[in-house]
């Protein structure tokens, strides 16, 4: 009865389809065949008792985190269903799911930009000072100022930072970044880290994994 419940609830959900194949792998070193639920259930059906549970529990865990996934989808971005598709604009239609599909990779691109502003600065200053090197000195144009674009935007040099520990919130806008930093890297990594569940379940690799993958990238960044 509990396997029959499995397969109704992963019936047309791709997702649990593929990972009741990699469950049935798991349990009994072998790949599955099926390519229907009715096939995967013949399979389920054909493993001894102590594998047939093994199974049913690894599924029944991957059908409550996909319902809750499901949920949480639904309560942040509403339910889009048949219904609601007929009530909107066919030229719209593509324009929902693409905002859909790309609204949260966007801002967290747009976050990690904006944490590596400080780099990008430094390197403007970098080209600055080349400028100022090989151009504007040679020329004798003494009265020609470079400013540095960090300075200007932080009130301090970005090498000030590595020689004298300065802080970024030197500057009104020093503090803001600071601040904003703060709030950004906590969605940043929690985005990341559920990415990277996400596709260790669809490889069948495990979660323990999938998340050292994060900490080791934020580690990266943090050097």
């Amino acid at each position: 009865m509990i396997i029959s419940g499995i397969l109704a609830a992963i019936e047309g959900v791709a997702e649990l389809f593929g990972i009741g194949q990699r469950v049935y792998e798991t349990v009994t070193g072998k790949p599955s065949t099926a390519s229907t639920t009715a096939e995967l259930g013949a399979e389920v059906e054909a493993m001894t008792p102590e594998q047939q549970q093994a199974w049913a529990a690894q599924m029944e865990g991957a059908i409550a985190m996909y319902r809750a996934q499901t949920d949480r989808l639904r309560a942040e971005q509403g339910d889009v269903n048949a219904e609601t598709l007929a009530a909107i604009p066919e030229a719209a239609r593509a324009k929902v799911a693409l905002l859909r599909m790309t609204t949260r990779p966007n801002t967290v691109r747009l976050a990690m930009h904006f944490i590596l502003l400080p780099a990008y600065l430094a390197g403007v200053d970098v080209l600055q000072g080349l400028v100022a090197h090989w151009i504007v000195h040679p020329l004798g144009w003494t009265d020609f100022e470079i400013y540095g674009a960090f300075k200007a935007v932080f009130g301090v040099s970005a090498s000030q930072l590595l020689t004298d520990g300065t802080i970024l919130d030197a500057s009104a806008f020093g503090s803001i970044y600071t601040t904003t930093v703060s709030w950004l890297v906590p969605i940043i990594v929690t985005y990341m880290t559920l990415r990277e569940v996400g596709k260790a379940r669809d490889a069948g690799t495990t979660v323990t994994g999938a998340v050292g993958k994060v900490v080791g990238a934020v580690r990266g960044l943090l050097k």
